[in-house]
């Protein structure tokens, strides 16, 4: 049996999903949850829920289907909910393809179980309409037994919060998740499985725990410990500990979970069971993660799809300098065009690039980057000015960036004289900053503004007056590409691929914070030393791909 498994599904389009399943031909499709109003189309009915009643309501018409409550549910309020319908979901996974599927509820999915039906709540933020001054909030309320339509007068800056919630309306649609142990029957073989439901909110649990073994446990938390190091409100573990616990007392084969999504597409062990996580990244223009899982030898291929590219938006280098200054136009007419170039998705068209050059905007470097996604290799148009024999290079690593401050420094790795010196700070703070001073080293030379902004406290203490350049924005000026990213150029110049087991830039952030900065240790993640030593080839790996870059553009 091939099982097709995913989870998050909250940018990825339908198309790629439908591509997805069309791709791999799956017996089943196991879906860990969170979004899956995207997923799950109303039928024929829906409901309105309100603190006393649940009315069941026509779709897509909103009228009430019984008499009694057309009695209780005044005209404008029937009005009111045909302005507000909210973007219930006219793609259904469930009839779009001709095999199971499979589904439990995330934390971002509100469940709500009534006379025993499951519904999917559609919350009351949902219903809100605002107008052009962002003031107005309508909302259905309940008052003294009768649904009436209201609006309500609010300061911009609380209508999302959860002081919006006057009332317990909201818009339900039936459901039908395949929580508890259910067994899944195909040629001859049969598979148990086990859903989890949880709880609504970021602070989750799961709801049940499995009572007896199943192959399969399908729950959209992971295994506290295990894939699941996040950093929405602080850096923890947002795992379930009753889960571990079911899974080390039954072992079941596979775990397939999401709901952190920095581990989308990694897999780890506990025992005998090995867990995947599944999720996607909620970025704009994030690919989607998947896993292909065949029951005959409990084999697992993670995989991704892209998203086509009707629907990609890229972030081409230049872009956000030209819309800034559009949007900062003395001209109505930039305004405008600000906010079409924002709408063109990344592939704005020959004639708005037109009217703009026609307001004293250049962008002919726009221009070549887009063309340049048809090209083959990168065009260089000149030298670089930056020799790798004579310049300093610096590679910083910290905790994660937030709110467009650097995380804490913690290692500095540096390139001069041929020679690489990597030094831990605080400790060796004082040994960096002698060797700077010994070696007479004026300007560092780095890829990004990140490296000078997390250095500038240290080097600014120490009053000492150093250059920094900026390599990426050099090697936009001689080479043409739609992307500079370190890894990117890299690969596009030398054909080159990074290192499978080099962690990522994400994650050494996340386990600094977590385990190198406050210097402590987490039974639950991989030991201190192990961690460290892999950042570190990481810092040293980036100096030598931006040295690799330099040569390459200084030698034309």
């Amino acid at each position: 049996m091939k099982i097709l498994a995913f989870s998050d599904w909250r940018t990825q389009s339908f198309q790629m999903l439908l591509e997805m399943v069309r791709q791999n031909n799956p017996d089943i499709v196991l879906y860990a949850g969170d979004d899956i109003k995207r997923l799950i189309s109303p039928d024929r009915f829906i409901f309105l829920k309100t603190s006393n009643h649940l009315l069941k309501l026509q779709y897509p018409s909103f009228q009430p289907v019984i008499d009694e409550d057309k009695k209780i549910m005044l005209a404008s309020a029937r009005k009111l909910l045909r302005q507000l319908q909210p973007s219930l979901n006219q793609d259904d996974i469930t009839k779009a393809i001709a095999i199971p599927f499979y589904y439990v509820n995330g934390n971002d999915d509100d469940i709500i179980f009534e006379n025993g039906t499951y519904y999917l709540r559609f919350h009351v933020d949902d219903l809100v309409r605002l107008t052009e001054y962002d003031e107005i909030v309508s909302v259905i309320v309940e008052d003294k037994g009768r649904i009436k339509a209201k609006e309500i007068l609010l300061p911009p800056e609380i209508i999302h919060s959860e002081r919006i919630a006057y009332s317990d309306t909201s818009l339900c649609v039936p459901i039908n998740p395949a929580y508890g142990n259910f067994d899944i029957p195909k040629r001859g073989e049969q598979v148990s499985v086990f859903g989890v439901s949880c709880s609504h909110k970021l602070d989750c649990e799961i709801n049940e725990s499995p009572t007896r073994y199943s192959d399969i446990l399908l729950s959209h938390l992971p295994p506290f410990g295990v894939l699941d190091l996040s950093t929405r409100f602080g850096v923890q573990h947002v795992g379930s500990k009753k889960l571990l616990r079911a899974i080390r007392k039954f072992e079941p084969k596979l775990v397939i979970c999401g709901h952190s999504h920095m581990w989308g597409g990694n897999i780890s062990h506990i025992g005998k069971t090995t867990v995947i996580n599944v999720s996607s990244h909620d970025s704009r223009n994030a690919s989607g993660n998947y896993a292909l899982i065949d029951t005959k030898d409990w084999s697992v291929q993670l995989k991704q799809i892209e998203p086509e590219d009707s629907k990609r938006s890229y972030y081409l280098p230049g872009m956000k300098r030209i819309r800034r200054a559009l949007m900062r136009h003395s001209s109505p007419e930039g305004w405008d065009l600000g906010n079409r170039l924002w709408q063109s998705n990344g592939q704005p068209s020959t004639e708005l690039l037109d009217k703009i050059d026609g307001l004293d905007l250049d962008t002919t470097r726009i221009r070549e980057r887009i063309q340049s996604r048809h090209l083959q290799k990168p065009r260089i148009k000149k030298a670089i000015t930056i020799n790798p024999e004579t310049h300093a290079f610096i590679d910083v690593e910290t905790g994660q960036f937030h709110n467009g401050i650097p995380g804490k420094l913690w290692l500095i790795g540096m390139w001069h004289d041929n020679k690489l010196k990597q030094f831990t700070i605080p400790k060796q703070t004082k040994e960096f900053l002698d060797y700077l001073k010994d070696a007479e080293i004026g300007s560092l030379t780095s890829w990004t503004k990140y490296d000078r902004d997390a250095l500038s406290g240290l080097l600014k203490k120490a009053k000492m007056q150093i250059k920094f350049i900026d390599a990426c924005q050099r090697a936009r000026n001689c080479v043409v590409w739609h992307s500079y990213k370190l890894q990117d150029l890299h690969h596009a110049l030398y054909d080159s691929e990074l290192k499978e087991e080099l962690i990522s830039g994400d994650k050494a952030g996340l386990y600094a914070d977590h385990l190198i900065i406050p210097n402590k240790t987490c039974k639950y993640c991989p030991p201190k030393s192990k961690l460290i030593k892999q950042i570190k080839e990481k810092n040293e790996m980036d100096i030598r791909l931006m040295i690799e870059i330099c040569n390459k553009l200084r030698n034309v």
